[in-house]
Order: C-alpha cells, then structure tokens, then sequence
C-alpha cells in the first residue's frame, strides 16, 4: 500500500480536472508558471504533476497548494479538505492507483445578468462594457474581451465512467445552459445516479420544470448561493440584482429542496471590505433559513480586499466581529494576516466613485459605516 500523509493529501492531483484552467484546480493553475494541459490524462502524467502528487503524499507543502495552506491556516475549510470529506483509507488507494477522473469542474461560459463589485468580466458578461469604460476613464490602455460560450461536447469523448462530482461554475451557469449537453451525456452513459452536481449561483434565475427534472436524474444536487449581504448592501455589492426578486427566487429553490431530498442549498459569501461591516444581518438571514455558509475572501481586485485597512482600523472592525454570535474566527484570522496598501486604498476610493457616477450608486448613502472608518 502507497504512504499517505493526510495532513497534506489531495484528491485533485490525482483524479480532478477543472476545465476552466486545464488544471488540477484553479489555485494550482494561478501558482503554475509552466503550462496548462489540454485533457486530463496529461495532466496527471505531467512531471509538474507528478511532483505534486509525490509531495502531498509525503507531507510535503507544495507551493503549488499555497491557497489552501493559507485557506487551512485560517481554519477555512479548503478545497482540499472539502475534496477529502467521506474518504476512507481504500478510496484514497484506489485514487492514487487507478488515477481515472473523478471530480471535474466546468466553465459555463461566461455570461451573466450581474455585474458585481468584486467580480471580472471574464466571468460575467455583465462587466465587459464597465471595464472599458474603466480602461478609458483609468487610462490603463484598451480593454478587450467577449462573451464566452464553452464548447464543452470535447468532454463526450473523455473517459466519464468513473467520474463522482461536476462542480458548474459560470458566470451564471442558469443563464449558460449549454452545459447541459455534458448533463446528459453523462446521463447517456448511466453515470448520473452515482454522480453529484454542485453549482455555484447568484440565485436570480428561475429554474424551469425542465432544468429541475434533468438535475434531479443525478444522485444529489447542491446549491451554492453567492450571496454576500441582504437588502440594499447585497444589491450594492451584487450590482443589477433586486433584493426581494432574489429572495423570491431563493424561497422557491428551498421548496424544491424540501421537496426532493437529493438537492441542497447552501451560502457561500465572498467576505470583503464592502461587507465586513455588514455581517451579522447576513448571517442572522443564513441561520433564520438553516442555511450552512463557508466563506471565501476577496483578494482581487485588491481595492477591496481587507489590504485597505489601516492597523487601527482591523482592530476596530476585529472589536465589533468579536460581539458576533456567529462564527467568525476565520475572518477576524484573515484580517488579522492582511496588509495595509495605500495603492489598494486609493484604488478604492476610485472605484466608488466610477460605481457612482456609471452605476448610480453610492457608497456614501449606502455604506457610510465603511467609509466613516475609513476616515478614522
């Protein structure tokens, strides 16, 4: 039996791929400077890779990972650790042995009815014509990029047999239904009972009789909802969305979870300095719906990131988490890790002003809890 170090084992290196990136995952993709691969075969046999999985058995802390180690630092549950849940010992054997894909992530496309503060256009369409009003505004040269649609009918002739997970990612994967294509093939090929679906979602698009029957030949389907604050602040943050539109939407994604035992909703807010102030509403609307939430944190675009905090001013935010009924020891932990930079500060005041004038809100009426800190 091969050696195994759980403390830094992960499943990806050796039997995920995520489509998006031609990686391992996303964070390995980010942190490699030699490449990406076109399929998954290669890259499981690459040398890069092949040195990632003899480090993580060994207890090794492959650079590649830093997310992760940083993620686990904060005691965040990481994408490694989420990879690793319900794995026995003979699971993890056979992953390292057989090396067939089983956990694969794909790229929607990248169309999206929202244009949200933290976000990039290659992952919302809703972006595109702000950012080049940016470039111009900015003077940071021309901006390009398009509406994506993904081919994903490549994904027919790779070898699904074994695959256990498809993470949806988008844009809005309910706006990119082309990828249902890839559902039904795997359907086809009489995977989908044994196969679970996890999608990441704003939670604006109305789900059809249609799109719900085909998600429910699958043996569980979960939902991630991206939302980040509620009322005005989720709409700021959110840009296009209508709070209560949202909110009808989510109550009829809980019917159908209460209906149909195999589809689950949960939270996953994407913490940063438009919303560190505004937590507790957030998570008092996550508990009164018996929603679960992870966080994820907002490093880029670093004007909103926890880098625009001054010292004096982490510890007063640190003061008023403290007061949290919730759990919040990892963002306190990631705000404690943070580093002020003035550059992130003053391309903060930038960008609400853009918000302002090109979007038509303002921060001034909307957060001034957050820029009176800011002031301080």
């Amino acid at each position: 039996m091969q050696k195994i170090n759980l403390d830094t084992y992960c499943s990806l290196p050796f039997v995920g791929f995520d489509h998006r990136v031609k990686h391992v995952c996303c964070w390995t993709a980010a942190a490699d400077t030699s490449g990406n691969f076109t399929s998954f075969n290669q890259c499981v046999k690459s040398d890069t890779i092949r040195n990632l999985q003899q480090d993580l058995l060994a207890g090794v802390k492959n650079k590649l990972c830093q997310t992760c180690w940083d993620q686990e630092l904060v005691n965040v549950t990481s994408m490694r650790l989420t990879y690793l849940q319900n794995k026995n010992t003979t699971t993890i054997q056979e992953e390292i042995s057989r090396k067939r894909l089983k956990h694969l992530v794909i790229d929607s496309g990248n169309i999206c009815n929202l244009s949200c503060r933290t976000c990039w256009p290659e992952s919302s369409s809703g972006l595109i014509k702000e950012f080049q009003e940016k470039s111009k505004k900015f003077n940071v040269g021309s901006f390009q990029d398009t509406i994506r649609h993904v081919d994903l009918d490549r994904f027919t002739t790779e070898d699904l047999e074994s695959v256990e997970t498809v993470n949806v990612l988008g844009g809005e994967p309910f706006q990119n239904l082309n990828h249902l294509r890839l559902l039904e093939h795997i359907i086809k090929i009489g995977r989908s009972s044994q196969c679970r679906l996890f999608y990441s979602t704003n939670g604006t698009v109305f789900l059809d009789a249609r799109v719900k029957s085909l998600l429910e030949q699958f043996k569980t389907v979960h939902l991630s909802l991206s939302i980040d604050a509620i009322d005005q602040h989720f709409e700021y943050i959110r840009t296009n969305a209508n709070w209560h539109d949202t909110l009808q939407n989510i109550l009829d994604l809980m019917a159908w979870s209460t209906s149909q035992l195999k589809v689950s909703l949960s939270g996953h807010p994407t913490i940063s300095c438009l919303n560190v102030l505004y937590l507790e509403p957030l998570f008092e609307w996550y508990s009164l719906n018996d929603l679960l939430w992870t966080p994820v944190f907002c490093e880029s675009p670093k004007e909103y990131s926890f880098r625009i905090f001054q010292p004096h001013q982490k510890d007063s935010i640190v003061t008023r988490l403290s007061r949290s009924k919730f759990n919040v020891d990892p963002i306190i932990k990631q705000l404690e890790r943070s580093t002020f930079d003035e550059q992130a500060l003053s391309a903060f005041y930038r960008q609400i002003q853009f918000t302002k004038d090109y979007k038509k809100l303002d921060a001034a009426l909307i957060l001034p809890e957050l820029l009176a800190l800011l002031q301080i």
